[in-house]
């Protein structure tokens, strides 16, 4: 009785002063009360649109919309075969996707279910990383590409694909990704910075310094495109024009340890010129 007076108060402290709130008692008691040897009486699952977890992450699989607990952590993040039966035999996406996966025009979609059908990409996204992992890259594309079709604006899932590219070899597929990206987003570094990645790999350095100098330019402490650019230079034999990245980085985060390192161990080849001053805050 005490106890189901303290849930209804919707919170209650244990012996040790930790607070413990209604549903995260409910969702450990359910679990206790299905445990049953090494199996369960009845399976228990997380919808993942539960943003709570109760630290309980490490016990999940994921088979599509919701996340299996197990009762260890050796199961894996992705059961593979469920999630691909239920991505792409059970879910029927009726008035919300194509055969493709395209977005379905056809049906109005408010913002909030527009919202929730965003789990569906991201199951999908969590397959292709599976796939990745698991050396079948062509698998993970496919996937990947189906988000993309699904959610063109999907910022990360199109960075996922441009790099998945990358790694394949293709990047006449991740240059014409980063380029568009960066005609619909011009305002973002991310996208700037992944097509300079993306150039220097095609050998062309002028236009890769210049997406990397784009990325700076928007966001001055973003220090992934001086890192870069650092390195395309130094491995042109630009010795001195490669430092003045390091010394630009260093102007605006003096605490940038590898920058410094960086600087002062080219200082004997470089005529000993010292790192900058940090700038007066």
């Amino acid at each position: 009785d005490d106890v189901i007076r303290a849930l209804g108060a919707g919170a209650f402290q244990d012996t040790s002063g930790r607070v413990i709130y209604t549903n995260e008692f409910m969702v450990h008691h359910i679990l206790e009360q299905d445990a049953q040897g090494a199996g369960w009486r009845k399976q228990p699952y997380f919808a993942v649109t539960v943003p709570e977890h109760f630290g309980l992450d490490p016990y999940f699989t994921l088979e599509g919309l919701v996340c299996r607990v197990n009762r260890d952590t050796l199961e894996g993040a992705v059961d593979e075969p469920r999630t691909r039966e239920n991505l792409y035999h059970r879910f029927k996406y009726r008035g919300l996707f194509g055969p493709d996966g395209s977005w379905d025009t056809s049906i109005y979609k408010d913002n909030q279910a527009s919202v929730i059908t965003t789990n569906y990409g991201g199951a999908h996204e969590q397959l292709a990383i599976y796939y990745r992992d698991h050396r079948q890259l062509d698998a993970a594309i496919a996937e990947m590409e189906r988000v993309r079709r699904m959610f063109p604006d999907r910022l990360g899932a199109l960075v996922r694909l441009g790099g998945y590219y990358l790694e394949k070899g293709d990047t006449a597929k991740a240059a014409d990704l980063f380029r568009v990206l960066t005609q619909q987003q011009p305002d973002l570094p991310d996208a700037h910075y992944y097509y300079g990645v993306t150039l220097a790999f095609q050998q062309n350095l002028p236009a890769a310094l210049s997406e990397l100098d784009a990325a700076i330019r928007l966001e001055p402490a973003y220090a992934r495109p001086y890192y870069v650019a650092y390195q395309l230079l130094e491995q042109a034999g630009e010795r001195e024009r490669a430092l003045v990245y390091l010394r630009r980085l260093l102007q605006v985060n003096p605490q940038d340890e590898q920058a410094r390192a960086l600087l002062q161990m080219a200082q004997p080849q470089t005529g000993g010129r010292p790192a900058p001053p940090p700038l007066a805050r």
